[in-house]
């Protein structure tokens, strides 16, 4: 699909989710595989520390890629930024963080063109140089009033979080989903979400993790408003596009 100006658009709907894993739960993101096509859902895992990935990690990733996922960047170290920037300059964040963890994921087959902030922690002059790498950048986590994240379906360049997906480990009701998703039915467009770990607890994460069952839930409940799941990079542009926009 397309729109007037060649900018090629994956999926069609107007409405939908854009569901975001972070870190390095490669196992639990795997597990996952059958639910995700049950549901006809593809998402967004922004892979932290690539310099710890094994080969047998390396290959879930390629798989997942394979099924239609995107695989996204999520720096290098992990570091906090705060801490980062009190020693170090914006170009040393890129340098640092940015290229090296590029570097191993593009050798070992990613093909990474979103990025998403550690601990939800933006800077806006970091994101300018942020886009020289990438076509999109995740900044803020939840917003206080959920209107405020829903974005066009196509065009976005940065995004903040509309909800959250550890369900399981923050206790999170069916109603939490059922307002937000209501709200992108009504009002169309796409919300991004954010989790981190899948399936069993991982006592050192737990409020950072959602089960399979309470997964299913989320995915089924999405379904039923009649909302599209797609990674994020499908509400960007595309790299010729970005640019030819910037021109």
């Amino acid at each position: 699909m397309g729109n007037a100006d060649g900018i090629a658009v994956e999926g069609g709907q107007k409405s939908g989710i854009c569901l975001t894993f972070d870190d390095w739960f490669l196992r639990g993101w795997y597990g996952a595989r059958d639910l995700f096509n049950q549901y006809d859902a593809k998402v967004t895992f922004f892979v932290g520390k690539p310099d710890a990935i094994k080969e047998k990690g390396w290959a879930k990733l390629r798989d997942l890629q394979s099924d239609g996922h995107e695989i996204g960047c999520h720096t290098m170290t992990h570091a906090r930024q705060t801490k980062f920037l009190s020693e170090h300059s914006f170009q040393d964040y890129i340098t640092k963080e940015i290229v090296p963890a590029l570097k191993i994921m593009r050798e070992n087959g990613m093909k990474v063109t979103s990025f998403a902030y550690p601990y939800f922690k933006y800077r806006p002059q970091l994101t300018g140089l942020l886009l020289d790498h990438f076509t999109m950048v995740r900044e803020a986590g939840e917003q206080a009033i959920p209107v405020h994240a829903i974005y066009p379906a196509k065009g976005n360049v940065n995004v903040n979080v509309m909800g959250y997906l550890d369900r399981t480990g923050a206790d999170l009701p069916v109603s939490y989903y059922e307002e937000r998703f209501s709200l992108l039915s009504k009002y169309g467009g796409f919300g991004v979400f954010c989790g981190h770990a899948l399936g069993p607890d991982q006592p050192k994460y737990a409020r950072m993790t959602c089960s399979y069952d309470d997964l299913e839930e989320v995915l089924a409940l999405a379904r039923k408003h009649g909302l599209s799941m797609r990674p994020m990079r499908t509400i960007g542009f595309p790299k010729w596009g970005f640019r030819r926009a910037l021109a």
